[in-house]
């Protein structure tokens, strides 16, 4: 192996040049460096790479072994520098994040388009996936950004910071008989259909321990995995579903779902950000952070 890596970058240019002083006014070096750098090569190689006439310089059969395999080499490590300048500078590169299906609903999608624009570039790999997913992908390096909404269990195998909230909301579909003026309690609102995600869901959770605070036991009439089969059944009249704001803000304005009242609402959930300090965030990743502080 040999000890410095240009020797070989001053016996490129001396070859390709065939002239020191060439090869010296290239390398930015004196004509007595590019020499030494040629002797010390030819010693550690046991090898010799050039001869010279009274004309010119002249590789020797060893020398354009050599050379043909250096030549290649070295337009590799240029090529390897200029994709890492390409991808500080964001021409090049990959995003690779995950979310929960009430983030990649509510807040993400504006974001990815936004960031998309601003480098088109860039390739974007999504994961969608559950809490628990989520805090292995981070571990094992699969995604470098992870996107979780509350209630979770924070561990403390990574660093998280809040940078929204997000508020659900009892609604029904536009033809759902029900009087759409009165407030209603918990213990009203229970007698009617409800529909709400599975027990194991962090969701599901909050909302057990809201109707439980006003000693309501919630038994939904209809159970399903996802925020958006609860909207599509809610959308279809088959009841009443607790819903992001935000995800459904288009369809209360068109008049296609109505927001009951109630005495209280449930507590607002935080998204939250988080990564993993045993894996580094890429040039990249800290750009898009960037977009929610």
């Amino acid at each position: 192996m040999i000890s410095n890596i240009e020797y070989y970058r001053t016996f490129l240019y001396v070859a390709k040049f065939k002239s020191f002083s060439l090869a010296a006014d290239h390398l930015c070096v004196s004509q007595s460096a590019v020499s030494q750098s040629i002797k010390k090569l030819e010693k550690e190689l046991g090898h010799k790479l050039l001869t010279r006439n009274a004309r010119e310089f002249k590789l020797t059969s060893e020398g354009e072994l050599l050379f043909s395999y250096v030549q290649r080499g070295m337009e590799e490590f240029y090529t390897g520098e200029n994709m890492l300048n390409r991808t500080t500078m964001f021409q090049a590169g990959e995003l690779k994040i995950g979310a929960t299906e009430t983030v990649l609903r509510v807040f993400l999608p504006e974001k990815l388009l936004e960031f998309k624009k601003r480098f088109p570039n860039i390739k974007i790999t999504f994961l969608g996936a559950t809490i628990q997913d989520l805090r292995n992908y981070l571990h094992d390096g699969d995604i470098e950004l992870a996107f979780m909404v509350t209630p979770f269990v924070h561990e403390n195998i990574y660093e998280i910071s809040e940078i929204a909230q997000i508020q659900d909301i009892p609604v029904v579909s536009a033809d759902f008989q029900i009087n759409r003026k009165k407030t209603y309690s918990l213990s009203e609102l229970s007698r009617f259909p409800i529909i709400t995600v599975s027990s194991e869901n962090h969701v599901r959770q909050m909302l057990d321990g809201f109707f439980a605070r006003d000693n309501v036991f919630l038994s939904p009439d209809y159970t399903v995995r996802n925020v958006g089969t609860v909207q599509t059944l809610v959308e279809r009249g088959l009841g009443i579903g607790f819903l992001p704001e935000a995800m459904i803000r288009d369809k209360l304005a068109e008049g296609s779902l109505v927001q009951l009242k109630l005495t209280t609402l449930p507590p607002k959930r935080s998204i939250f950000l988080a990564v993993t300090p045993s894996h580094p965030v890429s040039p990249i990743a800290r750009e898009f952070i960037s977009m929610f502080t």
